[in-house]
């Protein structure tokens, strides 16, 4: 999940990579496993919000 000047949002328990122990959940790019994995999405946003919601 990628926006350049929005801010990304999710209810999902996002798998994010650690980097010193801690988890970047605030950054203008988001990368991380959903659900085990599987496949691969990609969402964009140049200047809005990204809402990623479960059902």
């Amino acid at each position: 999940m990628n926006s350049t000047m929005g801010e990304i949002y999710t209810d999902f328990d996002l798998q994010l990579p650690d980097k010193g122990g801690l988890k970047a959940v605030s950054a203008p790019k988001v990368k991380g496993t959903l659900n085990g994995g599987g496949g691969t999405i990609q969402l964009n946003s140049a200047t809005g919000n990204i809402l990623l919601r479960k059902k």
